[in-house]
């Protein structure tokens, strides 16, 4: 997989060696799929067994770096592969490698360093096999990150880079998705974590003094889920069918603890919410007909995700969340496999399962949470 830097395959196999130094101004972090300690966070995906009885998935062993600044403003850079447990970054005969043209610099190069001055062997670069795949908010578009940190266009073949983006970096910002074959990390940032932090005590102290029925948007923290589900269950929402009483629980034990036909599930293809029931599962929603999967009504909470009011759910998983928020992961298609061959679609944020957008077939990736109290109040407006 090796080019020169005219990008013709180099025609004798030739081996590159480029020597790491350590860097008292930064704090090295490592994520990969092995349980090891050169990987700081362990990120396995969907794991088999190989022929050879050995554990594999779509993530690398040592997947990706992550080089974090000590002092401010603390930038985080990403770079593809990691260090083994030999401290060497082991690349693939097939991962595609390159040298760089005359005067073209690693994006990693020391800012005092000039590529006359570098040593031959750092003019190269390298993609893993598996590929380390970057979004960020202020791009708006997939990016393929390098071995040096460079970013490039996602490759359309395996063996060959897509084009280098000399004027973008790898820098991580707030709400930026690194994406390792298929599998998705979403990135926070302080400022963002303090934010939501403070906004926590700010409910918390609205709350002793406003009572159970303070405004939206809810604010973040432990007690935010409990707000929500007071809030839910303040409706008193009843089953359109069996009439009773359902009620949302965001803990697990209390979930759990609940009678199954007391928790509210959804038809996410058209909204409208239901107590269980076993024969609605094959059924169209009781209420218009809309046939689709009918699924436990779910609130995950995830301030970087959503910090508002749940509003709608996804279609087909059942997850709520704001409106604002579902219209943006609704129009973000996600890579579902290692480059060159993934499909880009969007998917639920919170199971990772694709949303319903084929329009022809009359799917829509969210609806709008509707219980029967909302359909008697429309019904009392219109008349």
């Amino acid at each position: 997989g090796a080019r020169g830097a005219d990008g013709e395959p180099v025609a004798a196999a030739r081996r590159v060696t480029v020597e790491y130094e350590p860097d008292a101004r930064e704090d090295l972090f490592q994520l990969g799929r092995m349980i090891v300690p050169q990987n700081d966070f362990v990120v396995r995906g969907p794991l088999h067994l190989d022929a050879g009885g050995v554990l594999c998935g779509p993530v690398s062993r040592y997947a990706c770096r992550l080089a974090c600044e000590r002092a401010p403003p603390h930038r985080c850079r990403l770079a593809a592969a990691g260090f083994n447990n030999e401290r060497d970054v082991f690349l693939s005969e097939s991962a595609p490698k390159w040298q760089l043209a005359p005067g073209e610099r690693a994006a990693d190069a020391s800012d005092d360093a000039s590529p006359e001055n570098e040593p031959g062997d750092a003019q190269w670069d390298a993609l893993t096999t598996f590929g380390v795949r970057v979004w960020k908010p202020e791009v708006g578009a997939w990016r393929e990150v390098s071995v040096h940190g460079g970013v490039h266009e996602p490759r359309a073949r395996a063996d060959v880079a897509g084009r280098r983006y000399p004027d973008e970096d790898a820098t991580l910002t707030n709400g930026t998705i690194v994406d390792l074959a298929g599998i998705q990390l979403l990135f926070e940032s302080a400022a963002s974590m303090r934010a939501h932090a403070r906004a926590a005590r700010a409910g918390d102290r609205r709350e002793l003094s406003d009572g159970p029925a303070a405004s939206s948007p809810i604010p973040a923290g432990d007690a935010a889920p409990a707000r929500i589900v007071a809030r839910f269950n303040a409706r008193r929402p009843q089953c359109p069918v069996q009439l009773h009483t359902i009620r949302l629980e965001y803990d697990d034990e209390k979930r759990r603890a609940l009678a199954h036909d007391r928790r509210p599930y959804i038809f996410p293809a058209c909204g409208h919410v239901h107590a269980f029931a076993p024969e609605l599962q094959r059924l169209p929603c009781p209420l218009c007909r809309t046939r689709g999967p009918f699924v436990e009504l779910r609130l995950e909470w995830e301030p970087a995700i959503c910090d508002d009011e749940p509003e709608v759910a996804f279609n087909p998983c059942g997850h709520i969340v704001s409106e604002r928020v579902a219209r943006r992961w609704a129009a973000l298609a996600l890579p579902d496999n290692a480059p060159p061959n993934a499909r880009y679609r969007p998917i639920c944020p919170f199971c990772a399962k694709p949303l319903k957008t084929d329009a022809r077939a009359g799917d829509q990736p969210f609806s709008r949470i509707l219980f029967q109290s909302d359909a008697r109040r429309d019904d009392d407006d219109t008349t």
